[in-house]
């Protein structure tokens, strides 16, 4: 089946409009900037392009990262990304390993009775 063509508005064209003049424009500043640049990033293009990028040392001919600077700036982002990382409170951790070992309990008994009772209908179907 066919797709059904809605008309556009006129803000939805603008927007529309907006939106591909915005990304031949990123698509261009990103072509433009083949290595690590000294200038400041608008917020459209640091979303697009990673911190990494620009923090890193080129080597080699091709202006490719080393595995030393690569290695560096992964580390560098593994750490800031932990800083993020809201850890549990003391109670929490317990409560929720207390569920676990709870859970863990009540399945494997359920799955042991099961067990059971199928060897001891298999048992009388055999016999």
């Amino acid at each position: 089946m066919g797709r059904i063509q809605r008309k556009k508005t006129e803000s939805q064209k603008l927007k529309l409009k907006e939106k591909q003049k915005l990304r031949k424009d990123t698509h261009a500043d990103i072509l433009a900037d083949q290595g690590p640049s000294s200038k400041k990033l608008p917020d459209q293009k640091k979303q697009i392009q990673t911190k990494a990028h620009y923090s890193v040392k080129t080597t080699g001919i091709n202006n490719e990262p080393g595995l030393i600077e690569k290695v560096k700036a992964f580390f560098n982002e593994v750490k800031s990304e932990t800083k993020k990382v809201v850890w549990p409170e003391k109670k929490q951790t317990i409560a929720s390993t207390a569920v676990v070992i709870v859970l863990v309990i009540i399945i494997s008994s359920f799955l042991g009775l099961v067990d059971v009772g199928l060897k001891g209908l298999i048992s009388l179907v055999l016999h």
